[in-house]
């Protein structure tokens, strides 16, 4: 990996149903990167796979560092993994006024 990108996939593939996702992709170091594209086209898979949320199926996604990732989504998406109570333990994390 370049030490001046932050992000790279490097012929990544995903695969969902009947849809494949085959991305290669390098963010640089103090850049800000938007995704526009047609429903379907792969943007919110690739943010998932950016943030460890999904897995690619061949391939790897290197970053730099995990916090240095953020990412806004439309709709909110949480792991399905957690709890109530965990999932507000950890939102409490970032307000400190949360209850």
């Amino acid at each position: 990996m370049n030490q001046e990108n932050v992000l790279e996939f490097n012929r990544v593939t995903k695969r969902y149903d009947n849809v494949c996702l085959n991305l290669s992709l390098q963010v640089p170091r103090g850049y800000i990167t938007g995704f526009v594209g047609a429903n379907g086209a792969g943007k919110t898979t690739t943010l998932r796979l950016a943030l460890g949320l999904a897995h690619p199926d061949s391939r790897e996604v290197t970053k730099l560092d995990h916090n240095q990732v953020g990412v806004v989504f439309d709709t909110p998406h949480y792991p399905d993994n957690l709890r109530l109570g965990q999932l507000s333990g950890q939102v409490a994390n970032f307000y400190t006024n949360w209850d």
